[in-house]
């Protein structure tokens, strides 16, 4: 039989989707935010000192104490949340608020994660995310590609385009050279992005 669902639940597939155009509708329409047309996650207020940042589930306010204390208010009497204060991590990223009037981002945790699993907790550290002199191409060689097949370069790749996006840009041009090898990477390639790891360290 056919049946019609009443109410999303959690885990199924439609109901991400049904909690965006939930809550978004009630910041828009309800609070008179305004979604922002660069970043669906960004909603600005028009005549209140505030600004959301919404990532699934996970949102971080901006705003004087007055405004954030009222939204938040509101928002609890809406949906069932919690106020976990002054944020400290936000989708993985660490938020540093120590220095007076200064903000740093920083994903240590996540970094040395990967050198854990990379087996290179205990590596020197690089000065540069890119070996000098040299030019990647794709790998051809046979025994050169079999040698390195079981290094997870990928997932290495993948975890290094995050941090760049992040908060390391200036990884970028080396991880999207990175990149471009994935399907077709050799010795130099891995030792390109175990260098890469090791500028990061």
């Amino acid at each position: 039989p056919v049946v019609k669902l009443l109410k999303n639940l959690y885990g199924l597939h439609q109901a991400p989707k049904g909690w965006s155009d939930l809550v978004t509708d009630w910041l828009t329409e309800e609070y008179g935010f305004i979604q922002s047309i660069s970043d669906a996650c960004v909603f600005t207020h028009p005549t209140l000192p505030i600004m959301l940042g919404l990532f699934v589930d996970d949102s971080n306010i901006i705003g004087t104490p007055e405004a954030k204390a009222a939204f938040i208010t509101a928002f609890k009497e809406r949906f069932k949340s919690t106020d976990k204060g002054i944020t400290l991590k936000y989708i993985g990223v660490n938020v540093d608020q120590s220095v007076k009037g200064c903000i740093t981002l920083s994903q240590h945790e996540y970094i040395k994660s990967i050198l854990v699993k990379a087996g290179m907790e205990n590596c020197h550290p690089a000065l540069t995310p890119a070996i000098p002199k040299t030019v990647l191409g794709a790998a051809d060689d046979e025994a050169d590609m079999k040698s390195v097949s079981s290094f997870p370069y990928a997932k290495v790749v993948g975890q290094l385009l995050w941090i760049s996006v992040m908060t390391r840009p200036e990884i970028s041009y080396q991880v999207g050279q990175l990149a471009k090898y994935v399907s077709k990477f050799g010795k130099s390639h891995v030792d390109a992005a175990k260098q890469c790891l090791r500028y990061l360290k």
